[in-house]
């Protein structure tokens, strides 16, 4: 169900039919998603976008081989990848084996530090990747986020309009970037790897390890 204040300037119910007249008269995949991105623009709320596209121009990547991360370089191993899309443990490393590892007495990490973001990542998990991106402490790799702001920080009873009585809620938190822009825009990946079609979760995290790889060769 979509809201909007008449004041707004969109009509939704006109909105919505048309889109969906839209997507049972479409042709072909471009048809459908022509009318998809005709009604994110006109809906013009800031925060629906569409997800990221299948990328059909690139193969997908092999299927890794399962293996223990265990006592490789730091070019080889550079990031523990979570669980394989079987769900059981894909690949595995003991904290103290990873690149930068230090025992420290105030535990610090002082190895590189890569973040992955996608189009499902929003709210307080833009404003982690956002800090540690603005202040050069971690580079960010993938697609940008989804772009969900700061959203609310309070329980705020909605505002209802003495005339027209509709209620009116709206954040009351704004988070800036270090170049001013709003978080509602996305976290941009400082390395962005486009989804495959066709193409497994293990073999798209293979291919993130692997520029996160290139990229701290270059640096040394």
């Amino acid at each position: 169900m979509w809201f909007a204040s008449p004041g707004s300037g969109a009509d939704l119910p006109a909105l919505n039919a048309s889109t969906l007249q839209l997507l049972r008269t479409a042709r072909n995949d471009a048809d459908a998603a022509n009318a998809l991105r005709a009604f994110v623009r006109r809906f013009g709320d800031g925060h629906l976008r569409t997800l990221d596209a299948l990328s059909s121009q690139q193969a997908p990547a092999a299927e890794p081989e399962r293996r223990s991360l265990v006592g490789l370089s730091a070019e080889q191993a550079c990031a523990v990848v979570g669980e394989g899309a079987s769900s059981d443990g894909a690949y595995s490393a003991p904290f103290e084996s990873l690149a930068g590892f230090a025992a420290l007495d105030s535990g610090a990490w002082t190895g590189k530090l890569y973040i992955l973001t996608d189009g499902r990542v929003p709210s307080s998990a833009e404003m982690f990747s956002a800090i540690l991106q603005d202040n050069k402490v971690a580079r960010v790799i993938g697609t940008p986020t989804r772009g969900a702001g700061c959203g609310n920080m309070r329980k705020i009873q909605p505002l209802v309009l003495p005339h027209s009585q509709l209620r009116l809620q709206m954040p009351d938190c704004v988070r800036l970037r270090r170049d001013g822009r709003s978080e509602v825009s996305g976290i941009t990946p400082d390395i962005r790897i486009e989804p495959v079609e066709g193409e497994s979760p293990r073999a798209r995290a293979a291919r993130m390890l692997l520029a996160i790889a290139k990229e701290l060769e270059s640096s040394q």
